[in-house]
């Protein structure tokens, strides 16, 4: 079972990369987070929230989710026109 809103903790992200119009060309350019775990609410719900980004416990960026997906075990997120620098590797996230 996923995580429900009110169990909302840091999350990992076990895996990003940057998507570009170049090479999908009906993509928007930004970087797609896959975190670690399945979340558990809708995924329209997830759209618009704001993700705060925590690297080695430190508060670094507060982003807007664009998009979010469910793949077997895991969920990804979706953030417009960011790239690996604005979460850099072993950045943990929490959902508002």
């Amino acid at each position: 079972m996923g995580l429900s809103l009110s169990q909302y903790r840091l999350l990992t992200i076990k895996d990003r990369f940057e998507i570009s119009n170049r090479l999908c060309a009906d993509h928007e350019n930004g970087l797609v987070a896959v975190l670690s775990e399945r979340l558990s609410l809708p995924l329209d719900e997830l759209w618009g929230r704001q993700v705060e980004v925590f690297h080695f416990g430190k508060s670094i960026a507060l982003l807007v989710i664009a998009e979010a997906k469910d793949h077997g075990k895991a969920t990804s997120l979706f953030f417009r026109n960011v790239g690996c620098h604005d979460i850099p590797e072993e950045c943990e996230l929490r959902i508002k």
